[in-house]
């Protein structure tokens, strides 16, 4: 297994070799490995989900938000700090749906899934007790609860476009602002003296 492991790091440096990345932390990180599930790590680590990036984006993004915030928060800057604090609170929102949604792919099942299982579980020792009308109630119970949480699904999906659409129309407003304070600080300071 360790030979077919560092014939595949030996592909990932070529791969990086021919980027211009640097190879060596990763080819040195694995050869130092000795137990097996660490090497495992390494890998998995490569192999991140379009979510995963998309998460780590934001998290940067929300970073420079934060460092934005400050510097209007020194500077007075009010309309700005307003727009950034919206901005700032609709990307975290983004990045928790996104976390969400990354469990949800994963496997993890939600609370709603686990608790609606658990009640066609029940439903089944009901059965299988001889008690058939309330087996049958818990089922009915069950697929009402899947079909709520199917309306939810969908108005959560709806909301999240919304939310896109809203984000893309901070982000400008966010830019425009950008520009404008770029602009201005670009400009030629004039001072009068008496």
């Amino acid at each position: 297994m360790r030979h077919g492991i560092l014939a595949f790091v030996g592909v990932l440096t070529l791969i990086c070799l021919a980027v211009g990345d640097e190879p060596k932390r990763l080819d040195d990180q694995v050869a130092d490995e000795t137990d097996e599930g660490r090497v495992e790590r390494v890998l998995l680590e490569q192999d991140r989900t379009d979510l995963d990036i998309e998460i780590e984006k934001l998290q940067v993004k929300l970073e420079q938000l934060a460092k934005q915030k400050r510097r209007a928060e020194e500077s007075g800057a009010k309309h700005e700090l307003a727009v950034l604090r919206e901005t700032i609170t609709y990307t975290e929102r983004r990045i928790d749906k996104l976390q969400a949604e990354r469990r949800r792919r994963s496997g993890e099942p939600d609370e709603s899934s686990q608790h609606i299982e658990h009640i066609r579980i029940a439903a089944k020792h009901l059965e299988a007790a001889g008690m058939h009308g309330q087996a049958k109630d818990l089922l009915e119970k069950a697929q009402a609860m899947e079909r709520g949480v199917g309306r939810e699904i969908d108005d959560l999906r709806r909301e999240f476009e919304e939310l896109q659409s809203e984000n893309r129309k901070l982000q400008r407003k966010v830019d425009l602002l950008e520009q404008e304070f770029n602009e201005f600080r670009e400009r030629p300071v004039f001072r009068f003296t008496r």
